[in-house]
């Protein structure tokens, strides 16, 4: 008799976690939806060939003259300032050798 308890609770806890493993996975299919929708968006827009961000022209053109022996940083008294480091120009001039872009290489970064 105690047998059989034993192994009716079993059974009653193996349907219950069957139960709970198929509603997690229909809660994660449905949460799923909106996070795979802004991924595609987000991939569709890295593509453009407009700006996104206002600092992605002056990001390239840094980029492009990090790799090239060009200068990363003016003189403190220059009216232009720099405050990126120089490996992320080296990083993204990098992946542009590869891409062919250096705005889309920053965007990849």
């Amino acid at each position: 008799m105690m047998q059989s308890n034993v192994a009716s609770a079993s059974a009653d806890q193996n349907a219950t976690r069957a139960r709970w493993t198929s509603a997690e996975a229909v809660v994660l299919a449905i949460l799923s939806v909106p996070l795979l929708i802004a991924l595609i968006a987000l991939a569709y827009r890295s593509t453009l060939l407009i700006a996104i961000n206002y600092n992605e022209g002056w990001n390239a053109y840094h980029a492009t003259a990090a790799l090239s022996g060009g200068r990363l940083y003016y003189p403190a008294n220059a009216l232009v300032t720099n405050n990126y480091p120089p490996l992320s120009f080296i990083i993204v001039g990098m992946v542009s050798n590869i891409v062919g872009d250096a705005i889309f290489a920053g965007r990849l970064v």
